[in-house]
């Protein structure tokens, strides 16, 4: 059986869809303009947050930069305390003198790279490491240089390490250096002394090494090595003021040829009176040249 609607429903679905059509520009319109109201507000929003962010930002740099400036000048934070470590040879009072006398008197006003390389200029101080310790210390650390011969420089026993640079005037609290005298470096007031002595201090160990080498140290019969010319060391045996021309190689080689031909070089002595030098520098061959009569 078909069920018809009657005349009243018929008019209700009638009134409904013009309702809905009445309503769906006013749908439109509105989400149209919240569409429109985002896209406007969008970015004033993100605008004004970035605009808080960066005051935000610029209020946290202004506080961190008044305690900073106040660290930096406050009386609280001056250098109370400088402690030393390494030290041996330079007194840390005369370390401590350069600290107070040339940098200033707050801990964080220290220029840490500058104190260091101005610590670095003392003969003795190879290497330096500081660092603050608030509210007042500051904590240096240093590695000198260590002392390995005593040479002859412009007449005065100088103590050298091994890159030939001199460190100071030989005295006996130094200890004594089982080694012969170094003769042949330049004073600092000789032009750019350390990259001339640098070679010359090279060649004077690597002689005393090779000459050590073997069982028997034999520079302990050597009063003197003079590496005036690279290309021709030269040593005196002990007491004795013979020159012996080594040359640049096969030290210890030569040495012991020397060694092998001293009784010969005895009665050359006892014929002659004085020999004025031995060349060792000839294939397997040893050249005594006598002293010139007058």
């Amino acid at each position: 059986m078909e069920v018809k609607p009657g005349a009243r429903t018929l008019r209700e679905s009638a009134w409904l869809e013009r309702a809905l059509e009445a309503d769906a520009p006013l749908k439109r319109s509105n989400s149209r303009s919240i569409r429109q109201t985002r896209q406007f507000a969008g970015p004033a929003t993100r605008l004004l947050i970035a605009c808080l962010k960066l005051l935000l930002l610029a209020a946290g740099v202004f506080f961190f930069w008044k305690i900073f400036n106040h660290a930096y000048v406050s009386d609280r934070f001056e250098i109370t305390d400088i402690s030393i470590a390494g030290n041996h040879f330079m007194e840390s009072s005369a370390l401590g003198a350069i600290i107070r006398n040339e940098f200033p008197g707050a801990v964080l006003r220290v220029d840490l790279k500058r104190l260091q390389t101005r610590l670095e200029t003392e003969t003795w101080i190879q290497r330096a490491e500081i660092r603050r310790v608030l509210p007042g210390r500051l904590i240096v650390q240093v590695v000198e240089r260590v002392p390995r011969a005593v040479g002859m420089v412009g007449g005065v026993l100088t103590l050298v390490d091994r890159e030939g640079r001199l460190l100071g005037k030989y005295g006996p609290s130094y200890g004594k250096f089982d080694l012969p005298i170094l003769k042949g470096l330049l004073a600092p007031d000789q032009g750019n002394y350390l990259a001339e002595n640098k070679p010359r201090a090279a060649l004077f160990f690597n002689i005393v090494e090779a000459l050590d080498s073997a069982e028997v140290k034999h520079s302990k019969n050597i009063s003197e090595i003079d590496v005036s010319r690279l290309d021709d060391p030269v040593f005196l045996p002990m007491n004795d003021p013979v020159v012996v021309h080594l040359g640049d190689k096969d030290f210890l080689q030569r040495y012991m040829n020397f060694s092998a031909h001293m009784n010969e070089y005895l009665k050359l002595k006892e014929t002659h009176g004085r020999i004025e030098a031995v060349d060792l520098r000839f294939e397997d061959q040893v050249v005594f040249v006598p002293a010139q009569t007058p």
